[in-house]
């Protein structure tokens, strides 16, 4: 199991750290294998930290960016969302 970070950059108006988290656990899908999902909201930027049962750490990251990239496009596609940074632990 690998700990994704990923940071991502929000438009003006963020959505709550709890829809946001509910948003991850709702657009999961079987093979992104999440475990636990966590999100934090500091000013527009957003960090998910989602464990990801995966043997393979490039799995996990993509796994993880991919699920984050289905998250905000529930919430406003069409805003400028951006993956800032990603970090394996």
């Amino acid at each position: 199991m690998y700990l994704v970070v990923v940071a991502v950059e929000g438009p003006d108006r963020p959505v709550g750290a709890g829809t946001l988290r509910e948003t991850v656990y709702r657009s999961a899908a079987e093979v992104d294998r999440l475990e636990h999902a966590h999100v934090a909201v500091v000013g527009e930027l957003i960090v998910f930290s989602l464990y990801v049962q995966v043997a393979d750490p490039a799995r996990a990251v993509a796994s993880a960016r991919q699920l984050c990239r289905r998250t905000m496009a529930v919430h406003g596609g069409q805003l400028r969302w951006r993956l800032r940074a990603t970090a394996l632990l």
